[in-house]
């Protein structure tokens, strides 16, 4: 239940997208040359991305008058900076950066999700049983920007950013 609720919520974003474009009727479904829309990945494709990517296989993005370009990220996750840059339509973002480039003033909204829960996760050896248990210990995080780096400055006030 849950891959089809995916694709469909999806779809709905990349419909959102092109229903964005004008007045003229190019791309609108069943009117011949479908819309391009360019989605930009947050990071390598991986099982997130399975939706998208079945959505853009089976056609299903065709049926509803565009036509997906899925970009894979460069060196590092470069979604927030194309979509902003307007080098791309859409772009799959983790919901906690976008928090952050709203805050630094990034005029961008979330329309959709592709996953119902955070995949993110703070994991630890015995011992440690909440974020205070931290403090004076060393902690890795994937980027000094990432959600982990966030969540352990926000809950261990002594935290330097690495």
């Amino acid at each position: 239940m849950r891959r089809p609720l995916a694709a469909l919520l999806a779809l709905a974003a990349l419909l959102a997208v092109a229903g964005c474009g004008g007045d003229d009727d190019d791309g609108a479904a069943g009117s011949g040359t479908p819309q391009k829309v360019v989605l930009s990945l947050d990071f390598v494709p991986n099982a997130v991305h399975a939706p998208i990517y079945t959505a853009a296989q089976n056609g299903h993005d065709r049926e509803q008058g565009i036509e997906l370009e899925i970009r894979e990220p460069g060196g590092g996750p470069d979604a927030l900076k194309l979509v902003a840059g307007g080098r791309a339509d859409l772009g799959v973002l983790d919901i906690h950066d976008l928090a952050l480039a709203r805050a630094e003033g990034a005029d961008l909204v979330a329309v959709g999700a592709l996953v119902g829960r955070p995949l993110a996760a703070l994991i630890a050896r015995p011992g440690i049983g909440r974020p205070k248990d931290l403090e004076g210990r060393t902690v890795g995080v994937s980027a000094p920007r990432a959600a982990s780096s966030s969540a352990i400055q926000g809950s261990t006030p002594s935290a330097s950013p690495p």
